[in-house]
């Protein structure tokens, strides 16, 4: 056991991806989204155990062609969940998770790469 409390974060938005031509197999993107974030986290005698509210994220990286229509997405998040009440400060302040995000895309439609 490591002495740290469970937390558990879902985010879900929307927004916009920006992607760029090809460099060989390679296609850049940045992304941008609005959603809501959702924050559980054990009791801490605040009152807030529990936390929703707007998110924002910005993002970036790359989709690599992997075979016809797939593609291998390689992506950094960075994430602004706005007023999370801190119990330590007595205040609301931002969090600000970030990480990256590995996956595999299917492209529909016309095949967009020479590969």
């Amino acid at each position: 056991e490591t002495g740290f409390p469970p937390f558990k974060y879902v985010n879900g938005g929307g927004g916009l991806i920006w992607t760029s031509g090809y460099y060989g197999r390679f296609q850049p993107l940045l992304k941008g989204e609005v959603g809501i974030g959702s924050l559980t986290h054990p009791p801490n005698g605040s009152g807030y155990a529990h936390q929703s509210t707007t998110t924002y994220t910005l993002g970036g990286g790359f989709e690599y062609h992997t075979y016809k229509r797939l593609w291998t997405r390689v992506e950094y998040d960075y994430d602004f969940f706005t007023n999370f009440y801190s119990s330590q400060s007595g205040q609301f302040h931002s969090l600000n998770p970030r990480g990256f995000i590995f996956g595999e895309t299917y492209r529909f439609g016309r095949g967009g790469s020479r590969y």
